[in-house]
Formats: structure tokens, sequence, C-alpha cells
């Protein structure tokens, strides 16, 4: 199209020279000329292709496209977080302590730590002895010797005559060593009690001068005589000596570091660092 605008710009100069030149029969042939190029270049115009006809290619299949895989990647674990830091002081732990027991059934000597009576102490009072020899339990625990027993007093009585026993007894409560005081209970099975008499002297002085005056006045009358009165006199004496002797008041007493024997009558736990 562009080479038809190119000839017709070329007519309408030649028709523009030819007017100029002048004569009226040039100005016809150049009007008809320029009517035959109108009409050629107006058919030539119509058979030319729009540019919207240009010739569109062959469509194609469109390829299809396999994305590409990305490559695996190893998941790392995710961070722990971190502990929150203490400003607390730390405190060293304390070493795991061992238990063991020291079985029911175990016999202990006991040396008393003072001098117990009958007349001296009373019921509910708390004395204290120590063991004398040590004794092994199980896990390598053990009471060592020097322990600290405390007994409490459960009863007290003294003989009323020769024949009247006396009566003393203690319940073993507690063991202390080593900064510690465990639970223990115990009987007392040997107990070394004297008896030491307690009735005043004025009182068996009368008893045998009265059966030495019953005895004189007897060997008198018995013997008529002087010395029957002397042979009843001593005969009464030791006869009121007897009879002192036998109702005499006797107090109970252990000594001081004497050997008291008791047994368990349950096991003691014991704790060793």
């Amino acid at each position: 199209m562009t080479k038809y605008i190119g000839r017709l710009g070329a007519v309408l100069a030649v028709t523009s020279l030819l007017a100029a030149c002048g004569g009226k029969s040039d100005s016809a042939r150049a009007d008809s000329a320029l009517t035959t190029d109108l009409q050629m270049a107006g058919g030539s115009t119509a058979a030319q292709p729009s540019l919207g006809d240009t010739a569109k290619a062959p469509a194609t299949a469109p390829v299809a496209t396999v994305p590409a895989k990305k490559p695996a990647t190893a998941t790392k674990p995710l961070p722990k977080a971190a502990a929150p830091i203490s400003t607390q002081p730390t405190t060293p732990m304390s070493p795991v302590a061992t238990v063991g027991e020291v079985a029911a059934g175990t016999t202990l000597i006991l040396h008393p730590s003072e001098k117990v009576c009958t007349n001296t102490h009373k019921v509910g009072d708390v004395v204290s002895a120590t063991v004398a020899d040590a004794v092994a339990g199980s896990n390598g625990v053990s009471i060592p010797a020097g322990a600290v027993v405390q007994m409490e007093i459960t009863a007290l009585k003294r003989s009323e005559n020769v024949k009247d026993p006396i009566d003393m007894g203690f319940k073993v409560t507690s063991v202390a060593f080593d900064g510690h005081t465990y639970e223990m209970s115990a009987t007392v099975i040997n107990e070394p009690i004297d008896r030491v008499r307690n009735e005043p002297t004025s009182k068996d002085v009368q008893k045998v001068v009265g059966g030495a005056i019953i005895g004189a006045i007897a060997g008198k009358i018995i013997g008529k005589s002087t010395k029957g009165a002397v042979v009843g006199a001593a005969t009464g004496a030791a006869a009121g000596a007897g009879v002192a002797a036998t109702t005499a008041n006797y107090e109970g007493c252990i000594a001081q570091g004497s050997n008291m024997t008791v047994q368990l009558s349950a096991p003691v736990t014991i704790k060793k660092n």
C-alpha cells in the first residue's frame, strides 16, 4: 500500500508541474491521467490484504512442562531452648544415707550413770546409762560403746521384811550417739539390786532390849534364880535380834557403773551417712 501512495504523490507532482507550464490541453491530459491513476490505485487498494489478514503461524501443541523436583534437604532438628540460668546458689547434694537395723532380741549391757534406789527416786524419773560394748547391726551400722541410753523408771517398791521382794522396773526409750537420737524399746532382763536395810538402829535396839527383857522375866520365872534370869535375857535378846532382822525394811539399790542387761523388744533403725 505504501508504494501506491508514493505513486499517487508522484502523479500529483506532475500535474502541478503541467499546470504551471500552462495549456489547457495539457491540463486535460493531466486530469485524464490522474483519473486513470486514481482508478488503478483504488482497485489495487481493494485487492491489498489488510494488516489484520496476515497469515497466522500454525498453532503448535503446548509442550507439557514438568516442574523440576527440588533436591531433598535433610530436616534439621529445631534447636533446644536453652535452660534458664538460675541465679540461686547451688547446694551440694548430700550423700545418700545407708539405713541398717540392730535386730530385735539383741542384748546390750548398760552401766547406770548414777546410783538408783527405791528411796531416792520415784516412778516417772528418767535415768541414763551407757552402752558397755558395741553392738553390730545390718548394712554396717552399729550401736557403739559409750552410746547413751535413756530409761524411765516404771516401778519402785522396797521390801517390808526379809521375805518381801524388792521391785524396780525400767523402760528403755532411746539411745543417742554421733549427734543422733534413735528410738529404742528394750526390756531389762537382769538388774543387780542390792538390799539395803533401812530400819533405824533405835528400832532394832528396842526389839533386842524388848526381847531381852521378856527373856529375863521368863528365865526368872522358870529358873527361880538370877542365873535363870541372865540366861533368859540372853535368849530373849537373841530372839529380839532375830525379830528385828526378820521384820526390817530393805531398800533396793542399783549401783552406779554396775552391769544391767537389757534386750531389744523391737529393732533399732540407724542411719549411716
